[in-house]
C-alpha cells in the first residue's frame, strides 16, 4: 500500500490532503459545504476545494483532529502534543498581542520547535517556526478551518528578532466569524480566514512552546523565551478583566533549572509568562 502523503504543521505531521496553502491576497472559508480559496479583495473564487466531510465540519479542536487524522492514516508521532501550552479561558475577544524573541538555533539543527499565541486552542496562530529541512525559522501564520490546517506567506527570521504575534476579529461573514492574523510590522504576513459556524467564535487565549518530546539537550541554548506584553482587547460592550485565569497545560520537562512554565505576570494587558528550555 502507498503511504499517504503528509506535511508538518505547528500540530504535527498530518496528511497532505488536509494542508492548504494560500498565497498572499488570498482567504478560506466555507461556502454551501464547500471549503473555497477566495480572492481577498473580489471574493472570487480562485479553487473548490471540495465538500467538507462531516468529521472535519465537526472538528473543533487542531490538537485533537491532528491526532486523529495520523491515527487514521497510520503515521507514528513519538510524542503527541508535547510542549508548554497555558491557557486561559476568555470570550468577546477583539484582539490578542504578544512579544517574544526568536530563540537561538537549536543545538540539534534536526529538529522540530516552534513558539506561538494563539486564540481557541491554537486554531488561529502566529508561529515562529524552526524548520529543520532548512535550519532556518520563519514568521508563518497559521489557521484550523472545517478541519483543515492553513497557512499563509512566510519569512525567514532571525535568532535574536523580537516580534509581535498578533489576532485579530474582523466580524461576522454570514453565519462564520472573520479573523486576521500576523506579525506586527509584516503587512506581507497578513493572514485572513473565516472560521465556521460550528467552530464558532475563537474563544480562549493560549501561549505555547512545542518540541515533539525532543531531549533538552537538544534544545535553543536559551535558558528560556518570554512570551511578554501579553494584551487583550474586547469587543465593544465588554471589559477585559484584570488578569488572565491561567491554566497549565503539556508535559513537565526535566530541565536543569526546575522549572518549565512559569506564570510572571497574569494581566490582561501586560502579562508575562515564561517558557524554561534549561
Amino acid at each position: 500500500m502507498a503511504q499517504t502523503p503528509s506535511e508538518y504543521t505547528p500540530h504535527g505531521e498530518i496528511p497532505a490532503s488536509h494542508v492548504i496553502h494560500l498565497s498572499r491576497g488570498e482567504t478560506v472559508k466555507v461556502i454551501d459545504g464547500h471549503l473555497q480559496k477566495l480572492d481577498l479583495a473580489t471574493d472570487s473564487v480562485v479553487e473548490d476545494l471540495g465538500p467538507v466531510s462531516p468529521e472535519d465540519a465537526a472538528a473543533t479542536d487542531p490538537f485533537t483532529h491532528a491526532q486523529v487524522l495520523r491515527q487514521q492514516h497510520g503515521f507514528v508521532s513519538a510524542v503527541e502534543f508535547d510542549g508548554y501550552t497555558p491557557t486561559a479561558p476568555l470570550e468577546h475577544i477583539q484582539s490578542l498581542h504578544t512579544t517574544w524573541v526568536v530563540p537561538e538555533y537549536p543545538a540539534d539543527r534536526s529538529i522540530f520547535i516552534c513558539v506561538w499565541n494563539g486564540l481557541s486552542g491554537g486554531a488561529l496562530q502566529p508561529v515562529v517556526y524552526y524548520w529543520s529541512a532548512t535550519q532556518k525559522y520563519y514568521l508563518w501564520p497559521w489557521a484550523f478551518i472545517a478541519g483543515r490546517y492553513v497557512n499563509g506567506p512566510s519569512k525567514v527570521a532571525d535568532p535574536g528578532l523580537e516580534v509581535t504575534g498578533y489576532v485579530e476579529y474582523l466580524g461576522r461573514d454570514g453565519d462564520g466569524y472573520r479573523y486576521k492574523e500576523g506579525f506586527v510590522g509584516y503587512p506581507e504576513l497578513d493572514f485572513t480566514v473565516t472560521r465556521t459556524a460550528e467552530q464558532g467564535p475563537a474563544d480562549g487565549v493560549i501561549v505555547c512552546t512545542e518540541d515533539r518530546g525532543v531531549p533538552v539537550e537538544k534544545w535553543p541554548p536559551n535558558p528560556k523565551v518570554a512570551m511578554k506584553d501579553i494584551k487583550v482587547t474586547m469587543q465593544s460592550g465588554y471589559i477585559a478583566p484584570e488578569s488572565l485565569s491561567w491554566v497549565a497545560g503539556g508535559e513537565r520537562r526535566p530541565t536543569p533549572s526546575g522549572k518549565n512554565t512559569v506564570i510572571v505576570n497574569s494581566s490582561s494587558q501586560k502579562g508575562v509568562v515564561d517558557f524554561y528550555f534549561h
